[in-house]
């Protein structure tokens, strides 16, 4: 089958890893390309791609009405002729000349305009949250598949011991944008363990880029955490899947989010995950030992699930909730089971 994927930019967030695991798995048994419309490329990114997916640069600069860039684009289109174009950017479809292709968009988050949704043959929503917020707003009704990570690819944590004289590491893995992912609410948090429970044997790690870094970077002088906050930038695949493991918890702050990836990598990787309890991460973690939430904005109530997360690790049960909520792991949230739903719709 040919299938097309494409993507106005390539830059590391949450829709472009779950492209990068979605082509890897799909050209093992189909003819699968990138188009990547925009100049804005994360050649990182893009060579974590199996040799088989075949990438293709528009190389149009953002925002440009051009027509060239259209001719350019609907000639590599006619020029490859795919059974299915899988858009991952809601105005793709407007570009798109041929009229019988049969076209499915993915919807990566709440909130996302309807105008166009109804041009697409098949219309996907990444949770239940993200479907539930389409319906309210509209009378479309997508379809819903889980994002999915390559579980196989994570090393896995294996010591579960604490104590006061260990480190416990924390890790924050997204875009640095507080307004959306919350890592200001996290910074407080940390000073509130510090201050009021006497946890110092802590650290925070944040692995991104983003507009936030340099009031994040002021917000943890302020607070007095420049020895407990690193900064680590953006990091690659691989990174991720070597050293996710040798944290001890995955939190993920956010204000509002349709899914969180990064949680379920938390997970994959064996660690135990807290998030706000917001729709799309408390959609993963409401049915697993291993997951916790506090309340939305919350530093103190976050505060306090991180000592409950720590007592669980000095107690000796954080082991059995993190295997426990492996199988149901695997079976909602692996690339393979993403990919196959995927592949049902575009045969269909």
């Amino acid at each position: 089958m040919k299938i097309i994927h494409c993507i106005f930019t390539m830059e590391i967030g949450g829709a472009q890893i779950l492209l990068v695991d979605m082509l890897n798995d799909l050209c093992v048994t189909n003819d699968v390309s990138l188009i990547i419309i925009n100049a804005k490329v994360n050649m990182q990114l893009v060579q974590q791609l199996n040799t088989k997916v075949s990438v293709f640069y528009i190389r149009r600069p953002v925002g440009s009405l051009n027509p060239f860039y259209l001719f350019k684009l609907n000639s590599l289109i006619w020029r490859i002729k795919p059974d299915v174009l899988h858009s991952h950017e809601r105005k793709i479809v407007k570009m798109i000349w041929k009229k019988n292709l049969k076209t499915i968009f993915t919807i990566h988050d709440v909130n996302v305009p309807i105008q166009y949704l109804d041009l697409y043959n098949n219309l996907v929503a990444i949770s239940f949250t993200v479907l539930n917020d389409i319906k309210s707003r509209s009378a479309l009704n997508p379809a819903m598949i889980y994002n999915g990570i390559p579980m196989e690819s994570f090393s896995k944590r294996s010591d579960y011991e604490m104590s006061d004289k260990k480190l416990f590491r924390i890790v924050q893995v997204s875009r640095l944008m507080h307004e959306k992912k919350g890592q200001d609410i996290l910074l407080h948090a940390m000073k509130i363990l510090i201050d009021n429970y006497g946890l110092s044997n802590i650290s925070l790690e944040l692995v991104g880029e983003g507009d936030s870094k340099g009031f994040l970077i002021e917000l943890a002088k302020d607070l007095g955490l420049e020895s407990k906050v690193i900064f680590l930038g953006n990091k690659n695949r691989e990174w991720i899947y070597a050293n996710l493991s040798s944290y001890h918890l995955l939190v993920q702050p956010s204000r509002y989010e349709g899914f969180g990836l990064t949680i379920v990598e938390g997970l994959a990787a064996g660690l135990p995950v807290l998030a706000t309890n917001i729709d799309g991460p408390n959609e993963i973690l409401k049915t697993l030992p291993a997951g916790s939430t506090f309340f939305n904005e919350d530093s103190m109530d976050c505060a306090k699930e991180i000592i409950a997360i720590y007592s669980d690790y000095t107690n000796g049960t954080i082991k059995e909730k993190v295997f426990s909520s492996k199988n149901l792991i695997i079976e909602k949230f692996s690339i393979q089971a993403t990919t196959s739903q995927y592949l049902k719709i575009y045969k269909n």
